[in-house]
């Protein structure tokens, strides 16, 4: 009689990168199962919360981190089971766990397929057999990281003291500019509207190609006042979960660009708002503009293009320009608003023309006899849809 002897095969790693301004952040749709490699991915889960820094931090004290024990080795019997164990691992910031896989194959157990994210995964192990004891690391970045102990206070104590103060912050920051008498609109349109007046596009962030880490930071964001797409649309899910609203990252192009903005939910409903954009460029301190402040999926893919499908955004009631009947159709109702906003005291007026071409015909009757010398028109005149900004001088 023959013995088999079982030779352990190291399981060898790789890593997928993923770069540029816009980083991934999924509704984690269904995984393709295959085998184990090292991979670096960009992606999130994102729910609700809003609780006091020092509050989260006393409970977090007193509270399970995970609600399994991922300190000991977890035998997992199938790739659904596994794939679950790593989005539970991830969700609670487990920095690593072991695993015995039985029946293992390189066919079902590939974490490329794992959802990306704004965290590193790496794998190692070895194999006898069908068998492998597996070794899978996370690596989160500090805006994960950060936004997941904001969303649940009992993972406040897996930050390091550089992030819970980061938190601590951002709850600084938030209380300071909104209260509980706002409705979530009025709560979501000062966080929208600090950050464009203050805060500023980093235009020198890309070297060789690749992005600063410091300019994607939420810590560096908030303490330099400059940063690039991912750190407007992280400290802004921030500043809106700790507000009680619900407030995801999701990523695409914005003209062909890589490129993150938010999706934000009011009474009921979801809207895209793209802070970043509504920055100016080159920068206007105190100004800001409302291109995309919630719009319908149909408004913003006139500029962006979404990476995945998230929720249906298509109602228009908190539309900035619509909640604050900004829209005009003809030469008539253009006249009416700029009357309204000079009534207003205003130099500076907003509108959106809905199948109207603007013109400067339109423009110099309305301003007739109204003591101005010139104007400013920003926005595209030959869009009979676009969104303008005019400019007078006296």
């Amino acid at each position: 009689m023959k013995t088999k002897i079982l030779i352990p095969v190291l399981i060898a790693n790789s890593i997928l990168s993923f770069t540029g301004c816009a980083q991934r952040e999924n509704l984690l749709p269904p995984v393709t199962n295959t085998a184990p490699a090292e991979i670096q991915t960009e992606n999130i889960t994102e729910i609700t919360a809003a609780a006091d820094t020092e509050e989260q931090i006393a409970k977090a004290e007193t509270q399970a981190v995970s609600s399994r024990d991922f300190s000991e080795m977890i035998t997992v019997n199938g790739s659904e089971e596994f794939f679950a164990l790593l989005r539970e691992a991830r969700d609670d910031l487990v920095p690593e766990m072991q695993l015995k896989i039985t029946n293992y194959s390189d066919e079902f157990y590939d974490i490329n397929n794992f959802e990306k994210g704004k965290y590193t995964l790496i794998s190692k192990g070895k194999r006898w057999g069908n068998v492998a004891h597996m070794t899978y690391t996370f690596e989160y970045s500090e805006s994960y990281a950060i936004t997941r102990a904001i969303e649940e206070p009992r993972l406040m104590q897996r930050l390091s003291p550089h992030q819970q103060s980061t938190v601590t912050q951002l709850k600084n920051l938030q209380t300071s500019l909104v209260n509980d008498s706002m409705s979530d609109y009025e709560k979501e349109l000062v966080l929208h509207d600090y950050l464009v007046k203050n805060y500023f596009y980093d235009t020198t962030a890309t070297e060789d190609g690749e992005v600063r880490e410091s300019a994607t930071n939420i810590s560096d964001f908030l303490n330099t006042h400059t940063g690039v797409c991912e750190a407007y649309a992280y400290t802004f899910k921030a500043l809106c979960n700790m507000s009680g609203i619900e407030c995801h990252v999701i990523s695409g192009t914005l003209e062909g660009v890589g490129h993150a903005w938010n999706l934000v939910k009011i009474d009921g409903d979801y809207y895209h708002v793209d802070v970043t954009a509504d920055d100016p460029l080159p920068d206007e301190p105190n100004h800001a503009f409302h291109t995309y402040f919630n719009l319908t999926d149909a408004r913003i893919q006139r500029t962006h293009i979404l990476d995945n499908k998230w929720y249906e955004c298509n109602n228009t009631l908190y539309d900035y320009f619509v909640y604050n009947k900004l829209s005009v159709s003809n030469a008539g109702s253009f006249k009416a608003l700029v009357e309204r906003g000079l009534s207003e005291g205003k130099t500076t007026i907003v509108f959106r023309a809905q199948n109207y071409y603007v013109n400067d015909d339109d423009i110099n009757s309305a301003l007739m006899y109204k003591g101005f010398s010139s104007y400013v028109i920003a926005g595209d005149m030959n869009d009979p849809n676009g969104d303008f900004e005019l400019r007078l001088s006296r």
